[in-house]
């Protein structure tokens, strides 16, 4: 769970970055998020993050 400012801060580096880790996790954990996210008019994407 991520506080306000780090929500805040997350969304400032998406938009100015175009994309952020935002969550580590199994990839059945994730794809929930990413749907719901997905649900509500926003983009995710879930990627493998290189070793």
């Amino acid at each position: 769970q991520h506080s306000s400012e780090q929500s805040e801060q997350l969304a400032m580096i998406i938009h100015y970055k175009g994309k952020a880790i935002v969550k580590t996790a199994s990839f059945d954990k994730l794809k929930p998020k990413k749907d719901a996210l997905i649900d509500k008019g926003l983009s995710a994407v879930i990627e493998e993050i290189p070793a």
